[in-house]
């Protein structure tokens, strides 16, 4: 896409990186006043997509699902290669976000318990985090 938004965004991520936690939202805010697009085309891409997005789960609870980018059938008339085809695609997808699993419980086990008190024959764990300062 012929944009600034690369541009934008790396000049204005580092505000919210240092917070440690933001709203999309937010940067979005930030980015979007200086953002400049080059064609009407790219505009209309941008629209496409964003209708895009937002239909698909629409026309999936119609059961109607996409085995090719973009042509959708009817879950009764889908064919075993489509089925199978869709099959692939949300294992895949599982395995996406079962990485993402691992990577948040190692985050997990490696803060989980790293100061231990025992009080009275009760133990109390914790960890205390960083402060940074919020925007």
């Amino acid at each position: 896409m012929k944009s600034n938004l690369v541009e934008l965004f790396d000049k204005v991520f580092s505000k919210f990186e240092d917070a440690g936690a933001f709203e999309m939202r937010d940067l979005i805010e930030e980015i979007r006043p200086n953002l400049k697009i080059e064609s009407e085309d790219v505009k209309r891409d941008l629209i496409i997509s964003y209708m895009h997005d937002r239909l698909r789960p629409l026309v999936n609870k119609k059961n109607y699902f996409s085995g090719s980018k973009g042509h959708y059938v009817a879950f009764d008339n889908l064919s075993v290669k489509e089925l199978e085809d869709i099959i692939k695609r949300r294992k895949e997808d599982i395995e996406k976000r079962q990485s993402s699993l691992l990577r948040f419980k190692k985050r997990k086990a490696e803060i989980d318990g790293q100061l231990t008190f025992v009080i009275d024959g009760a133990t109390l764990t914790g960890y205390q985090e960083s402060k940074r300062d919020v925007i």
